[in-house]
């Protein structure tokens, strides 16, 4: 493996992301998200800490895949913690924005914001 490479495309991809360069979207599994490319793609998860145990700690995986879907690299937070400053704080808000993309969150609180200030009775 080739941390230093990850490394590398780790801090691109929070780059482009926050450009709003990207386009995230859903995988297959729930609460991965990906985007692709013609011969790769790339996806992003929170998975269970290895190294922390817990029902409330995860590690954030940026994983790589080739054309055929094989998983050709992998890195969590814990691995790139000694080249990424803050790097579980930043592949987290990395999959944070993923997921905004992905699921459309901004859409959707800016209709309901829309929404709501054209009512003047609301309903709740």
């Amino acid at each position: 493996m080739s941390l230093a490479k990850m490394t590398q495309i780790v801090e691109q991809l929070i780059s482009a992301t926050n450009k709003g360069q990207i386009n995230w979207e859903e995988a297959e599994t729930e609460d991965v998200f990906q985007v692709s490319y013609p011969t790769y793609s790339i996806r992003i998860a929170e998975v269970p800490s290895a190294t922390e145990p817990g029902p409330d700690t995860f590690d954030v995986v940026i994983s790589i895949y080739n054309k055929e879907g094989k998983r050709i690299e992998s890195a969590n937070d814990v691995q790139l913690k000694d080249l990424i400053t803050n790097a579980f704080l930043q592949m987290n808000e990395l999959y944070d924005t993923a997921k905004g993309y992905a699921l459309g969150t901004e859409q959707t609180l800016d209709s309901i914001i829309t929404d709501l200030s054209e009512k003047e009775d609301i309903p709740f």
